[in-house]
Formats: C-alpha cells, sequence, structure tokens
C-alpha cells in the first residue's frame, strides 16, 4: 500500500492537481476505517479493545513527522474509536433515562477525554460531536450537553459552542431544494423593509405552483412560527412587518386554502399540542416540523386518486375513512395458518386439526380427534378455552372460516405499543414501519380536523 501511494503521489506531482491525491487519502482512509468495523464491532471485548487502541494513538496522531499511510492508519483507528465511544455516550446519556456506568466504560471515557485535550488537535472532538450528531441526533447531543458537567463527560464539550446554547432546531426543510431557500431568505428581506416586490417575482409563473406553494408555506412556518422558540426575545420582525407579509400572503393568487397561511402566521396549526412554544425541546421541535410539512403536503398535494389518496382522506376526510381498512394494519391470517397446519398433517390419518374460537374471537386449534377434552387459557386474553367431554365451555365457539380483519385502527393506544415485531403482509420492517409512520401521521392531523372521527377509527380503544 506504501509504494502504491508513494506511486500514486508522483503521478499526482506531474499533473499537478492535489485534489486527486486528497481524495485517494480519503477512499483509503474510509476503506481502513470499514475494516475496523467489521473487525471489531459488537465483539465481547469492545470496551477493552477500544481503550486499549485510544491510549496508544495518542502518541501517534500528535504533531510529527510520520509517512502518510502511518498517519491515515493511526487516524482511522481514532475515527473507529470515536464512533464506538459516540455509541456508549448515547447509550447512557444521551436518551435522557438514568443508567449505571460501569467501571470498565468510565475507562473508555477516560481515554477518549485524554486524547481529545492531549493530541494538540480539535478534530477529534470535533469529529466525535459529528458522529454522536449524525448517528443520534443534535437533541441527543444536547441531552449529552446538560450532563457534562460530571469529570468524565467535561470534553464532549465544543469550546467554540460555550455559552451557545443552541435553542432552535436545524431548518428541516432544507431538503425541498434551492427555492425553498431562496423563498425564505426573501421573507425575511420582505418583512424587515417591508417591501414584496422580489417575493412577489419570484411568486409568477411557478413551474409547479403546488410545489411553490408548499415550500412558501414551509419558509412562513419557519421564519415567523418558528421564532416563537424565543419566547418573544429578540423580537425578530416588527408587529408592522408581520403584518405586511400576512396580508400580501393572503391576498396572492397563489395561495388557494387562506386558513393554512393565516394557522401558519398566528402559530396555531394544531388544535392539539404541537405548535411552537417558549423553550421547547430541540426534539419536541423537530417533531412539530415533520407534522408541520406532513400537514402542508396533505393539504397542497393535487390529484384525487394517487397512492396517497387513503393517506390524504385519513388527514383531510376522517369521517369518510371510519369503514375503512387502514394501511399496516394486522389482518385476520387463519385462513394461510389453516392451509399450513392442513398441509402438515398429510400422510398422518390420526390428526384432525379444528379450529375454534374463544369467547373474545381469538383462534386456537384442538388436535388429535379434534373435539375439545380439557380446558386451558386463552393466550390473547386469559379467557377459558377447549372443553371437557366433547362439550365446549361457554362463549367458545367453531371458526366459521369467516375473514375476521378489523377495520379501522386496531394496534390499541400508543402507550402499550412496542417496536414492530413483524411486517404486514408482503411489506419489508422498513416499509412497513414508514408506512404506519405516515398512517399515524395522517391520523395525528386527522384528529386536528375531527378528533370525534379519529377516535372512531379505534385509537382510543
Amino acid at each position: 500500500l506504501s509504494r502504491y501511494f508513494n506511486h500514486a503521489s508522483e503521478l499526482v506531482r506531474t499533473t499537478g492537481d492535489p485534489h486527486h491525491l486528497i481524495e485517494l487519502c480519503q477512499l483509503i482512509l474510509q476503506c481502513m476505517e470499514d475494516s475496523l468495523h467489521q473487525q471489531y464491532v459488537n465483539r465481547e471485548d469492545e470496551v477493552a479493545m477500544v481503550t486499549k487502541m485510544l491510549r496508544e494513538a495518542l502518541p501517534n496522531i500528535s504533531p510529527q513527522e510520520v509517512q502518510t499511510i502511518d498517519k491515515i492508519d493511526h487516524i482511522s483507528k481514532v475515527r473507529f474509536c470515536l464512533t464506538v465511544v459516540a455509541k456508549y455516550i448515547y447509550n447512557l446519556f444521551g436518551t435522557g433515562q438514568k443508567n449505571r456506568l460501569e467501571p470498565d466504560i468510565r475507562r473508555l471515557f477516560d481515554a477518549a477525554a485524554r486524547l481529545c485535550e492531549e493530541c494538540g488537535s480539535p478534530w477529534p472532538r470535533r469529529y466525535f460531536v459529528k458522529q454522536l450528531c449524525r448517528c443520534y441526533g443534535i437533541d441527543s447531543y444536547q441531552t449529552v450537553l446538560a450532563k457534562s458537567d460530571a469529570s468524565f463527560l467535561r470534553w464532549v464539550r465544543l469550546p467554540e459552542l460555550k455559552e451557545k446554547k443552541v435553542e432552535e432546531c436545524h431548518d428541516r426543510y432544507i431538503v425541498t431544494g434551492d427555492e425553498y431557500k431562496e423563498l425564505r431568505e426573501t421573507i425575511v428581506t420582505t418583512v424587515l423593509n417591508e417591501d414584496a416586490e422580489k417575493l412577489q417575482q419570484l411568486l409568477q409563473r411557478p413551474k409547479e405552483e403546488w410545489q411553490t406553494r408548499i415550500k412558501l408555506l414551509l419558509a412562513l412556518h419557519r421564519e415567523i412560527s418558528m421564532n416563537n422558540v424565543y419566547g418573544g426575545q429578540p423580537q425578530k420582525f416588527t408587529d408592522k412587518g408581520k403584518e405586511f407579509l400576512g396580508e400580501f400572503i393572503m391576498n396572492h393568487a397563489l395561495i388557494i386554502h387562506k386558513e393554512v397561511p393565516q394557522r401558519i402566521l398566528q402559530n396555531a396549526i394544531w388544535r392539539l399540542p404541537g405548535n411552537i412554544v417558549a423553550r421547547m425541546p430541540l426534539a419536541e421541535q423537530n417533531i412539530s416540523c415533520l407534522l408541520t410539512h406532513y400537514f402542508v403536503l396533505m393539504t397542497e398535494i393535487p390529484g384525487k386518486h394517487t397512492l396517497l389518496t387513503p393517506l390524504v382522506n385519513i388527514a383531510r376526510k376522517p369521517q369518510k375513512m371510519v369503514s375503512s381498512y387502514l394501511p399496516t394494519m394486522p389482518q385476520d391470517e387463519l385462513l394461510e395458518i389453516k392451509e399450513a397446519v392442513l398441509a402438515a398433517r398429510r400422510g398422518n390419518v390420526n390428526e384432525n386439526p379444528v379450529f375454534y374460537r374463544c369467547p373474545n374471537g381469538h383462534p386456537y386449534i384442538i388436535g388429535n380427534c379434534g373435539n375439545p377434552a380439557y380446558v386451558g387459557v386463552c393466550k390473547e386474553c386469559g379467557r377459558e378455552i377447549g372443553g371437557q367431554g366433547y362439550n365446549l365451555r361457554p362463549g367458545n365457539e367453531l371458526d366459521a372460516g369467516v375473514d375476521r380483519t378489523e377495520k379501522g385502527h386496531v394496534l390499541g393506544p400508543a402507550a402499550r405499543l412496542g417496536p414492530l415485531r413483524a411486517p404486514e403482509r408482503k411489506l419489508n420492517r422498513a416499509s412497513c414501519a414508514v408506512l404506519r409512520l405516515l398512517t399515524h401521521m395522517s391520523m395525528y392531523i386527522g384528529a386536528n380536523v375531527n378528533e370525534q372521527d379519529e377516535q372512531e377509527f379505534g385509537l382510543n380503544s
């Protein structure tokens, strides 16, 4: 590898473009780091091994004359170690829960602290913070900072961020593109100067009116509603400037649903909790922005019959979906189970499995001759199942073979929901989780429109 790198360096010197050499260094660094993750991550001795690597890394990454390949090797080890440290710091301090600090974990944190404080470079600490935020979210870093007075966590605070408390979450709407950024910046100048000429130019003849309308509403939320997180201090815009902007927006031909920008300007999008308030935690701000983005999308997206129509109806017309099957809800799979059980008994004439239902409708099987001979307990609800002397217990019945898939929301209260155990139908786990998230977000918006209809889905059952 050293010989290859030296030859490549000579070639770069002849071409005269140093960026090629930098890209080669980055490629080698990433390959080395990936190799370390494959070799060592999640090993039983992971903590002890990473602690040892951090202690050995300090003299090797300090400013000194070292071969480039050796330097890259040392940096890759430090990056790998700090990624592992970020995982343990998040698990212990990034969730807001109280966890016990084991002695070996304490030694790991001490080794990381010594490296960041004594290496003579700010970049290891910055890389750690970047990894923590990238993998677990900026709000997790804020949670860790709240506990950074502990001696073993003081090193996680970036010196350049001292006394600069982050109160407002990053702009999540930036993913919508350059048009959004230009609209957001223009809204600021419009309010400050009370001059809508440039904003008017941006809104003339847009390529896709509905997309521009969404970006405009998101920009309004970012610049007007999000300012409420500071409790009005300092005052970013004057009341006169905001009134000028509101009048321009409400009278513009691009705006179809007038109540949406009005509610955004008044910071009153939600009847339920979710509007921006002073000193709102970063995690709640992010959730509010996600819901607002989805609300605006569900309001403005065109088309009466698209793949999103069921979600749009749940959000905007919940009364139409009360008797509908909702996405990702469990279905009655008894027919498939019957087919599998009957297929498995082929060749065994002594087996005659019969399906029954408990008093609450949960299915169960009686094998052998298929008649009830003893009493058991339903695993789902605890009611008595089976019977004695070939007579069923009261409330039990023979399964009629009817599809009993329930309509509406059948998962029960959110407080009792655990992690997604298995996907539904042909969806993979990730697709099922995302679609269920969108369904629940649509229901939240629908409850904001008509709470009674959302309750009829079974959400509060």
